[in-house]
């Protein structure tokens, strides 16, 4: 076919094709370890990106210019598949992408997950000169399994120099308990009283390093069996009521994200500004959750509202979180807060923590060799009793209630109460203790 002549075209042509309007930036790969979406360049914004506007010619199309119709046809229909691709990956890419959506589906994820490790630390420091107790740590470790309502954690507690190490398990419907060696606390109760460190000593004997059950009947006693019971797993209906909620009161910002690493693995660093007051707000419109109504149900003679309880959230404050992001599973791995300026000088401490977590494997077993409660209970009160001969340090059955007229000292709790413990204990579990002593 002879080549046609080429026909020149000018501005005022009116099939000639304008400068392209801006386009939306290219769509970046999809989110893969090796290039986490927070670093792309692309600005997301909630609109759909503007398809450019294509000139109407004013006048019938003639045969001279019929091929630079079929021209502009074949332009105009690339031009839509590339926009139109560029929108589908747009909205196939970096929305889902953008950090605000990664940490949204990275806390659904985990809110899913039902066997949990996980291990970290917390800090206190007081900064009120008149403090008796200036610093507290504490590091902690355990494993959570949500289908079978199964936890379990130790604890070590630090302060003036002491330690205490603690260990508690949920398992089949009973709590374990166990307390580590006192020997380290001898020293603060001999520097509070001389006679205390006998009681160190003797209680170390008894219960240091021995697991002591709290079965299910007792537990029904104190009414702590139906919240400890209740299964902490949350459903899908539950996680699509928090994201509306949020989407209602969004409490949190993400201020940056960088590149980092948690237990060898690739992660995304989420750095994020806690607004105190919205959080206050979105914690009060959680009533409908179905945990929280299975919560609720434990306790109903509760009347506690949801203001009072929000109450001391909402301080005007801006509080510091981080969180990590594992880039390959979409989950959140690692936690980590502090208190604020304001917290320092209003409310005198300082504090910070970390936790960090692993999925999918999580072993919680009743321990061998535990003591019932009460068995413990009736040893301790044997040794109270004893060492009530030759020191002050025991409780008296005055302070038990007993005799006529005992008024009982032991702060905190009332003579009745004092009395209906040691009854509870002498029945061996037989006779109830008032609901207003629990």
């Amino acid at each position: 076919m002879p080549n046609e002549p080429q026909n020149q075209t000018t501005p005022e042509d009116p099939m000639q094709i304008p400068p392209e309007p801006d386009q939306p930036p290219a769509a970046p790969s999809p989110y893969t370890p090796e290039q986490p979406a927070v670093n792309t360049a692309v600005p997301i914004t909630g609109t759909t990106p503007a398809s450019p506007q294509l000139p109407v010619p004013p006048a019938p199309v003639t045969s001279k210019n019929s091929r630079k119709l079929k021209l502009l046809a074949a332009l105009v229909a690339a031009l839509l598949v590339v926009v139109g691709g560029s929108a589908a990956a747009y909205y196939a890419v970096v929305v889902p992408n953008k950090p605000e959506n990664v940490l949204k589906k990275a806390i659904s994820n985990t809110a899913l997950q039902k066997k949990a490790k996980f291990d970290g630390k917390i800090s206190y420091e007081s900064t009120d000169p008149a403090a008796s107790l200036k610093a507290v740590n504490v590091t902690f470790n355990g494993a959570a399994d949500t289908d079978a309502n199964n936890f379990g954690t130790a604890f070590e507690i630090t302060a003036s120099g002491a330690k205490l190490p603690i260990e508690v398990r949920h398992v089949d419907k009973s709590v374990f308990f166990k307390i580590g060696d006192l020997g380290s606390i001898k020293g603060l109760a001999q520097a509070a009283a001389p006679e205390y460190g006998t009681v160190v000593d003797t209680l170390n004997k008894k219960i240091a390093n021995q697991w002591v059950e709290v079965d299910e009947t007792l537990l029904k006693q104190a009414n702590a069996d139906c919240a400890l019971n209740t299964s902490f797993a949350l459903s899908q209906e539950d996680i699509d009521i928090l994201q509306k909620r949020f989407d209602q009161v969004p409490f949190a910002s993400v201020k940056s994200t960088s590149d980092d690493t948690v237990n060898g693995h690739s992660a995304i660093k989420y750095e994020i500004n806690i607004d105190d007051n919205k959080g206050a707000e979105y914690v009060k419109g959680l009533d409908e959750l179905p945990l929280v109504k299975k919560i609720k149900q434990c306790n109903p003679s509760s009347q506690q509202s949801a203001t009072d309880t929000t109450k001391s959230l909402a301080d005007n404050d801006i509080t510091p979180l981080t969180l990590w992001v594992d880039k390959d599973s979409k989950q959140i791995v690692k936690l980590a807060g502090q208190s604020t300026k304001q917290d320092e000088t209003k409310d005198k401490f300082k504090a910070t923590f970390e936790v960090t977590l692993q999925y999918g494997q999580a072993s919680v077993t009743k321990p061998d060799g535990a003591k019932p409660f009460m068995e413990v209970f009736g040893d301790l009160s044997q040794l109270f009793g004893s060492l009530g001969q030759n020191t002050d340090t025991s409780i008296s059955s005055s302070q038990l209630g007993h005799g006529t007229g005992a008024e009982g000292n032991v702060e905190g709790v009332s003579p009745e109460c004092l009395k209906a413990i040691q009854d509870y204990a002498n029945s061996s579990g037989t006779k109830p203790i008032p609901q207003n002593c629990l």
